[in-house]
């Protein structure tokens, strides 16, 4: 489905520096979900979902990395990573020429990125417990073989519940893993091989 823009697209958890240790990582399930609207339309053509995890993870270097993988169609055709740094007032950003990104210290997430086909818009909010995330694509007047008329819009909803969480029925991992995966940018282009954490359960 998003292969038809050529892209990967964007969905992201966050933290807030206080909370955060040197080699902390935080490892998320859930879900994602995908409605597509024709331009001018507020009733959807399609309907799709997939399965989404995330992670934080820390870095030496006191920037927080995070990757976003999710997949509905394809493997990881709805995920993302960037890297984070702390804001001076207890949240995160991240500001480049391709996008901007933001989780204040309440938990508010906000950002937006455009490249050559597509504008994206960024809302949601973390708690201690759960990541929720609204994400819009739009295409856009110069999109080049997106399969889609100019102003149809991807309305992505993350759903991610962290693990080891209070009232879940999930468990602490033993051990945290490390494995390298293809991943998608914020920007569109190729994917990038990255090293992502991962869950070792009790053996």
């Amino acid at each position: 489905m998003l292969a038809l823009l050529s892209t990967g697209l964007l969905g992201v958890c966050a933290s807030v520096a206080q909370e955060a240790e040197k080699g902390s990582v935080e490892l998320y399930d859930g879900t994602v979900e995908v409605e597509i609207f024709p331009p001018g339309s507020d009733h959807r053509t399609r309907f799709d979902w997939g399965e989404a995890t995330a992670s934080l993870a820390l870095q030496d270097d006191g920037q927080m990395a995070v990757v976003v993988n999710a997949s509905i169609e394809d493997e990881n055709d709805a995920g993302f990573h960037l890297l984070l740094e702390p804001s001076g007032d207890g949240g995160w950003q991240g500001v480049t020429e391709e996008w901007t990104f933001a989780i204040s210290p309440e938990g508010k997430i906000s950002g937006n990125t455009q490249s050559i086909g597509q504008q994206i818009n960024i809302a949601g909010n973390r708690t201690p417990d759960e990541i929720e995330l609204d994400l819009i694509l739009t295409i856009t007047d110069d999109a080049v073989e997106a399969g889609l008329p100019p102003r149809s819009r991807f309305a992505f909803e993350y759903t991610l519940r962290r693990q080891g969480a209070s009232d879940d029925s999930m468990t602490e991992c033993a051990r945290i893993g490390w494995r390298m995966q293809a991943t998608p940018n914020l920007w569109g282009g190729a994917m990038d091989m990255i090293s992502v954490p991962y869950c070792i359960g009790e053996e």
